[in-house]
């Protein structure tokens, strides 16, 4: 399989502290999502759009984020 410059981190089963994705929703949780409370999903859906969106124009966290547990 070509990866095209990605590199698959392969990780033990059942180890979400070291996902990535993982420590991304931690950021997300802790930040632009911290004390956020909604009954209407649409509205949840907004926000988390809107924190995806804020997070994509930090590379450099990331960048630390994802590092943090990486090789």
């Amino acid at each position: 399989m070509q990866w095209h410059h990605i590199e698959p981190i392969y990780l033990p089963p059942y180890s979400p502290d070291f996902n990535p994705i993982e420590r991304l929703w931690q950021y997300m949780k802790g930040n632009d999502l911290a004390g956020y409370f909604t009954k209407q999903s649409s509205e949840l859906r907004d926000k988390l759009i809107e924190s995806i969106r804020n997070l994509i124009n930090q590379p450099k966290i990331i960048r630390s984020v994802c590092k943090t547990h990486s090789k």
